[in-house]
């Protein structure tokens, strides 16, 4: 089955809440901006991170899309550092997340997931 956006806003919800800090980052959830699905999608695919001012998506080379970018590189994006700040960080070798489905993701398994999606221009 193809990965949807809502896939990548539950892999986003269960980084963040790994984190602890859902809801209390400067950007905020910017992946459920609206509380309308087809409005946060579109956000998220044209939009810039809040408070940021970054592009989430880059549609020319959507795998180094700034929201990707930052959670995978140890040098973080633009001046900003790794996501989430000060980890767990996705690209640790025992990381891994439970969604809210039930379904239980590797940080391997997070990046696969993310980088399909992108590759197939984000599907809806």
């Amino acid at each position: 089955m193809a990965t949807i956006f809502s896939d990548i806003q539950l892999i986003l919800d269960a980084i963040a809440k790994k984190n602890g800090k859902i809801g209390s980052a400067p950007h905020g959830v910017f992946w459920r901006q609206t509380g309308n699905y087809d409005s946060d999608y579109t956000s998220f695919t044209t939009g810039e991170v809040p408070n940021f001012g970054l592009p989430i998506i880059d549609p020319a080379n959507p795998k180094d899309s700034n929201f990707f970018v930052i959670l995978i590189n140890p040098n973080g994006v633009q001046g900003f550092p790794q996501m989430p700040a000060k980890g767990p960080f996705i690209t640790g070798a025992d990381y891994q997340v439970t969604l809210t489905n039930g379904q239980t993701l590797t940080g391997h398994q997070i990046q696969e997931t993310i980088t399909n999606w992108l590759n197939n221009k984000y599907p809806k």
